[in-house]
């Protein structure tokens, strides 16, 4: 279950021209009770009147909901980079746990940060914000969304947006599962340490260096990677996806689970062993052409892939 929780800023580093990691305290009792991975949670900035003071339960949720709007904080979403129990040999700071948020600093055309951006490159030791994340009790995996079920291939792709929870994936990988990881950032200073377990390759992909646009250098590695069409199924046997996305309507978000759009989620054929999943999140519009060529032009069944907008360009996503 989600639910608030007060946290103060132990210490903020540039990690990279385009990545400020914010590491917080306060976060003793937030979960999830078993594994992390591309894990999804709230941060709620203040706003011009503050932090809102909300009761630590999940009501606490529900008290953000009934404030004036100029009361409720600044609240975007972000994965977790690292989570740290206090038992963790790898703590720094005993008796407490910790978290760490990597925060993209990007501008829009007019060269303006965010609000979360701006406030990650002043953060300072003691300030504080809140945290929406699920309870240290709560096993129910909500806000998970790598779901590779029998696959024991998998393929992930994201821009720099996606990078953390590609890293926290990746610490926390499936046992007896081989794959690669496609990430694309903006320059070459921005590639991160990133450990891969067995039989699981990285591969870097810089905008900089080839003059790309965004999302341009994960379609195409895509494209190479993909098969022609997936075994005993033909591109015209997958259902037809609507691409409009309006520029004010949500980003794109389709997986095994879950669709934004509406479509039929029921399974076309349960998932072999040698499918391979795909793990795809960053842009909403690469996303969307990547979608495209995967499961219409492919043939990939629509089990085998998780398709998340993180972002869209042009639109200031709110929560």
């Amino acid at each position: 279950m989600y639910m608030p929780f007060r946290v103060s800023v132990l210490r903020s580093e540039r990690i990279t021209p385009n990545f400020q990691r914010v590491t917080f305290t306060g976060v003793d009792q937030m979960g999830p009770a078993r594994v992390t991975r591309d894990l999804r949670i709230k941060i709620i900035i203040p706003g011009l009147k503050g932090l809102p003071d909300l009761p630590a339960g999940p009501e606490g949720i529900q008290v953000r909901r009934a404030l004036p709007e100029d009361e409720r904080g600044i609240m975007r979403t972000y994965s977790v980079r690292d989570f740290r129990s206090p038992e963790d040999p790898n703590q720094a700071s005993q008796n407490r746990a910790e978290l760490d948020i990597d925060f993209v600093l990007h501008t829009d055309e007019h060269g303006q940060s965010g609000p979360a951006s701006r406030w990650a490159e002043e953060a300072k030791p003691g300030d504080e914000l809140l945290v929406i994340a699920p309870s240290i009790d709560d096993d129910s995996g909500a806000g998970i969304e790598f779901s590779p079920g029998d696959c024991k291939t998998v393929q992930l792709y994201g821009d720099e947006t996606a990078l953390p929870a590609i890293a926290k994936t990746l610490s926390e990988w499936p046992e007896g599962t081989t794959g690669e990881a496609f990430i694309e950032v903006p320059t070459e200073a921005d590639k991160q340490s990133v450990d891969a377990p067995d039989g699981v390759r990285i591969h870097w992909l810089v905008r900089e260096s080839e003059n790309a646009d965004h999302g341009d250098l994960l379609i195409s590695a895509l494209e190479a990677a993909a098969p022609v069409a997936q075994s005993g199924s033909e591109p015209s046997d997958q259902p037809q996806l609507d691409d409009s996305v309006d520029e004010a309507s949500a980003m794109v978000w389709e997986t095994p689970q879950f669709s934004r759009s509406g479509e039929d989620i029921t399974p076309v054929e349960h998932a072999e062993a040698d499918d391979v999943y795909y793990w795809i999140a960053g842009e909403s519009g690469a996303v969307t052409a990547m979608r495209r060529l995967l499961v219409q032009e492919r043939g990939v069944p629509r089990q085998c892939v998780s398709f998340m907008g993180y972002w869209k360009k042009g639109i200031a996503h709110k929560g």
